[in-house]
């Protein structure tokens, strides 16, 4: 049984709509990659993935975003992003919380599935900018 997580999805026009993540730690395909779905709108869309959650989460991304869909979590939030080290810390489900400027501590790590206020849906791409025009900002 996969483990379930709660989340909204912004839809076109700002419509949120219910959703749930399903973890699995192992992946029928390759038991050393985790499996990530997740459900909503009548559907769901899986990625397995031996680099940990976070990379899952960014495929299941690049198949919804074109259709106009922006996760309410804080993996999808623009100034969230995982190290290498925090990767490779158990199924990859921690980030930090970026801000310009400042290394990123321990006390920033965050889950990517949980939310708070702080969420800036964004997409992968805006992300990952964000991400290295934040490294640029360390200079």
């Amino acid at each position: 049984m996969p483990e379930e997580k709660p989340v909204k999805v912004l839809a076109l026009r700002g419509a949120l709509l219910d959703g749930t993540f399903l973890l699995w730690e192992g992946s029928p395909a390759d038991p050393d990659a985790v499996r990530l779905g997740l459900t909503f709108n009548g559907g769901t869309v899986f990625a397995d993935s031996d680099e940990g959650y976070f990379d899952a989460l960014s495929r299941i991304r690049r198949v919804i975003e074109p259709d106009g869909y922006r996760l309410i979590c804080l993996g999808a939030s623009l100034r969230v992003f995982p190290s290498g080290m925090s990767r490779g810390m158990g199924t990859g489900h921690m980030a930090y919380r970026l801000e310009d400027g400042k290394p990123a501590m321990t006390k920033d790590l965050v889950s990517i599935f949980d939310a708070d206020e702080s969420v800036v849906p964004a997409t992968v791409e805006e992300q990952q900018s964000y991400f290295n025009k934040w490294i640029e900002s360390l200079r």
